[in-house]
């Protein structure tokens, strides 16, 4: 049982989850020739560099939900790790809050069992386990949880995802302990007034502890798109790698990836110096370079975990031209 509820913890943090062709030829001979290929991206200009930064901010973010704050439930107080809860996305704070609620309502726990469980305003939450052994994690392990008009104070919640365990090195509960699994998110979306928020794509997830005092995990993906209202955002190719010292408190966090939005075009990011962060606190240090063409960029670089600079480079010479300082929350909403 102590494993199946943390398998489920798992699954919840998991998902508190962010983010030209050329002419042709008539046989003439009299064509130009094609133009070249256009440069990767977009160009990052006085007028679009500040939104930018708040989406490819707020997309990594979204993906950060997806994994550590909560995850360390089965082992410390989740206060110690992560961003607040009301800093969260309301997405992911939505579907936590379903599946938290839901895991606390299971009474039967099996190796293989399907749990419905209604929703608190309509709908239900399907929660269905196969599992090798109820006392522990193991290599194939699945966990799938459906979203039927499941209609929460935060919103109505309609999707499917599955949680399928690929390695399982160690007890989770005693470290040293290494635990790999993809997580599929099919069509999670979140109703809430008028706004309306989904996600979709698969994600690999690597938890991982050495002592008692460290948790680490290591989120990775091809692509994950969300839609807030009418943009459509997509991450590919990311990274987002975080470690926690939970003596301490203190966060390090890297990401890297390629940020896609139909509103606002397409554009490299990375973490250039480590953030870091304490507690449940927005990191107070670090730096992350978002890239466009023509040598253009964005710098997003922590001055404490309250303020946040931004600095554009709307010429390409390397030096920023635009400054603006503002918050966290401002940039990560």
């Amino acid at each position: 049982m102590r494993m199946y509820r943390t398998a489920l913890l798992i699954l919840a943090a998991t998902l508190q989850t962010a983010c030209g062709g050329g002419g042709g030829d008539d046989g003439s001979g009299n064509n130009p020739p094609p133009p070249p290929p256009p440069p990767t991206g977009d160009a990052i200009t006085s007028a679009n560099g500040q939104q930018i930064s708040r989406g490819v901010v707020t997309s990594t973010l979204f993906v950060k939900d997806l994994g550590l704050p909560d995850v360390v439930g089965p082992f410390v107080p989740t206060a110690i790790v992560g961003r607040p809860a009301a800093a969260k996305s309301p997405l992911s704070r939505a579907i936590g809050d379903a599946v938290r609620r839901g895991i606390t309502s299971v009474r039967a726990i099996e190796t293989t069992s399907e749990d419905t469980i209604d929703c608190s305003l309509g709908g239900t939450l399907t929660i269905t386990t196969n599992l090798a052994n109820e006392d522990t994690l193991t290599e194939g392990d699945v966990i799938s949880l459906v979203f039927d008009a499941c209609t929460q104070d935060d919103g109505t919640l309609n999707g499917a995802v599955d949680l399928t365990m690929t390695s399982v090195t160690g007890d989770v509960a005693n470290p040293p302990f290494s635990v790999g699994m993809d997580i599929s998110i099919d069509q999670v979306s979140l109703v809430q007034d008028d706004s309306f928020v989904s996600a979709d794509g698969v994600l690999t997830a690597i938890l991982s502890s050495e002592t008692a005092q460290d948790l680490g995990l290591l989120l990775s993906g091809d692509s994950l798109t969300t839609v807030v209202d009418d943009e459509t955002i997509t991450l590919s190719d990311f990274i987002m790698d975080e470690v926690d010292d939970l003596d301490t408190g203190q966060y390090s966090l890297t990401v890297e990836g390629t940020y896609d939005s139909d509103a606002l075009g397409t554009y490299d990011f990375a973490t250039t110096t480590i953030f870091v962060g304490a507690s449940a606190d927005f990191p107070s240090e670090g730096e992350l370079v978002i890239s466009g063409a023509e040598d253009t960029s964005a710098h997003v670089i922590a001055l404490d975990n309250v303020n946040v600079r931004i600095e554009l480079d709307t010429d390409g010479d390397g030096a920023a031209d635009e400054s603006m300082d503002t918050t966290w929350s401002d940039v990560g909403s």
